[in-house]
């Protein structure tokens, strides 16, 4: 039996992390789960110095009731 479940997403900006996280939030009652953990980091991928890539990590923690 399923008790907690981690994720994790990339998203580009920090506006979709945060909206994102905020979807979970509201979905939990709906879909059985209890967000027991949220969080974003920032990654960048970097060439010479310069940046080339940027993008957010998004973090869900899920935990599930035993039934």
């Amino acid at each position: 039996m399923l008790i907690k479940q981690t994720d994790e997403y990339r998203v580009p900006d920090e506006q979709s992390a945060v909206t994102l996280i905020e979807k979970f939030r509201t979905n939990q009652v709906q879909e059985n789960y209890f967000l027991a953990q949220s969080s974003y980091t920032y990654h960048k991928k970097t060439l010479k110095g310069e940046i080339v890539d940027e993008w957010y990590i998004v973090k869900i923690v899920k935990e599930f009731d035993e039934v």
